[in-house]
């Protein structure tokens, strides 16, 4: 995934950034260490970890940090691929990161680009190929081998025992051998929920939010392909009689 913002954005990003972090005028932007009043008052208003100290963010500094993640969340690459929650995350992750070296050494201030690529390399690391397991009611399939049906990014198959212990192999091989019984609970929720049924496999890109919308959707589409196909199929049918 790469950060692409056109000039104008980029200068913009970075005047609002170089305040933010400005650690001179922390009183204007944040609340630093707020007593247990000023918190209450505060609500859940956006908060920084500061070297263990609590920074609130003033009204105008949730605007500013807003204005930042909303232009890089509108950077082309990211579409469909990471939601603003997941931008917003890490660009708070890297101010706090920046706020924390400029307390220590106030010489530390880096280049606005090297912060981009902070940043980006922060939204990467949340990245990965997901596999979001559906089971479909009322829904009978008969296989001769192979015991699945591959349609593209998305995978029908019936969920067996041997499926089952496909999955948890590694978690025992992993696993501590005196605390089993998180596994066996995983055990018995796949086989309550999934042993037995025909269920769709899901393979799907982005962070986590966004990868599991991208499965609802394959997987809805899928179904109604299928049942596209069904009502045309029974339609001739009617018709050849």
């Amino acid at each position: 995934m790469k950060i692409q913002l056109a000039k104008r954005d980029f200068r913009a990003i970075e005047l609002t950034w170089n305040i933010l972090s400005n650690i001179k005028n922390k009183d204007k932007n944040y609340y630093i260490n707020p007593t247990p009043e000023e918190s209450s008052k505060l609500g859940q208003k956006p908060q920084l970890q500061i070297n263990f100290r609590i920074w609130m963010l003033r009204e105008h500094t949730i605007k500013s940090l807003s204005e930042v993640v909303e232009k890089i969340y509108r950077s082309v690459d990211l579409k469909n691929t990471v939601s603003y929650e997941t931008v917003y995350e890490n660009v708070k992750k890297i101010l706090e990161d920046e706020i924390t070296s400029r307390e220590q050494n106030l010489a530390s201030k880096r280049d606005f680009s090297e912060i981009l690529e902070n940043i980006e390399k922060s939204i990467n690391s949340k990245l990965s190929h997901f596999e979001f397991f559906f089971a479909i009611e009322g829904l009978l399939l008969e296989f001769e081998r192979p015991k699945k049906i591959n349609c593209g990014n998305v995978e029908i198959f019936v969920f067996d025992q041997e499926f089952s212990d496909y999955l948890t192999k590694p978690c025992f091989e992993e696993a501590d051998k005196q605390n089993l019984d998180w596994i066996k609970d995983v055990q018995e929720f796949l086989s309550e929920n999934f042993l037995g049924h025909v269920c769709v496999k899901a393979i799907t890109y982005g962070d986590a939010a966004i990868a599991k919308k991208q499965a609802y959707k394959q997987v809805r589409d899928l179904i109604n392909y299928f049942r596209y196909i069904l009502c045309l199929f029974f339609t001739k049918k009617f018709q050849s009689k």
